[in-house]
């Protein structure tokens, strides 16, 4: 198993940049959410200022996942397994953008 569940907490066997593994709120109208966690960490790292709605989203909604409120969001209509898989696609891509890519962007621009 890939996850685990503790009442409305899906825990997954996933990484996050932080170390941690990531993990998800299973919402009362059956979505999963992050609860805002991604854009709390890039505030608490100092990337807050790669932070951006209109790329995020673009980033997020690649992977079937929304962001509303700050929240990444996913739906389960398709399945539990798929809408975890989505939300960490989403969040590891995120947070190479937020970390990694603009990082190596300002190296070529020095050039």
């Amino acid at each position: 198993m890939l996850y685990e569940r503790k009442d409305n907490e899906i825990i997954t066997e996933a990484i996050d940049i932080m170390g941690d593994n990531i993990s998800f709120a299973v919402t009362d109208d059956g979505m999963l959410s992050d609860n805002s966690y991604m854009y709390g960490e890039a505030f608490m790292s100092g990337v807050e200022d790669r932070w951006n709605d209109k790329e995020a989203r673009l980033i997020i909604e690649f992977y079937g996942c929304g962001l509303f409120n700050d929240e990444i969001v996913c739906r389960t209509d398709d399945g539990l397994e798929r809408a975890i898989v989505r939300m960490i696609q989403a969040v590891t891509a995120l947070e190479e953008y937020l970390y990694s890519l603009p990082k190596q962007m300002e190296r070529q621009n020095d050039r």
